[in-house]
C-alpha cells in the first residue's frame, strides 16, 4: 500500500483498525483538516435523530441530500445546528 500512495500529492494520512483484533495501520502520520469528512459524520448524527424518533426523516432528508450529493455547506450547517 506504501507504494501506491507514495507518489500522491496533497496533505493526506490513511488509518485504518481492524476492530476485531485491534490491528492498526498508520501511513503518512500527520495531523490534515477533514474538509467534506465530517459530513459523514453529520450524516450518521442525522440518521441516528431519525432512529431515535428525535427528527421524522421527512425533516432532514432534504438537507441529508445536500449536504451529500452536493455538498452542499449550508446543509450540513442546518444539520449540525439542530
Amino acid at each position: 500500500m506504501n507504494d501506491t500512495l507514495a507518489d500522491r500529492e496533497g496533505e493526506w494520512s490513511v488509518y485504518i483498525k481492524d476492530l476485531d483484533n485491534d490491528s492498526s495501520l498508520l501511513i503518512n502520520d500527520r495531523t490534515v483538516y477533514p474538509d467534506g469528512e465530517i459530513k459523514l459524520f453529520a450524516m450518521g448524527a442525522a440518521y441516528q435523530a431519525i432512529y431515535d424518533g428525535t427528527y421524522h426523516e421527512d425533516v432532514l432528508y432534504d438537507d441529508i441530500e445536500n449536504m451529500v450529493v452536493n455538498s452542499n455547506n449550508d446543509a450540513f450547517s442546518n444539520i449540525a445546528g439542530r
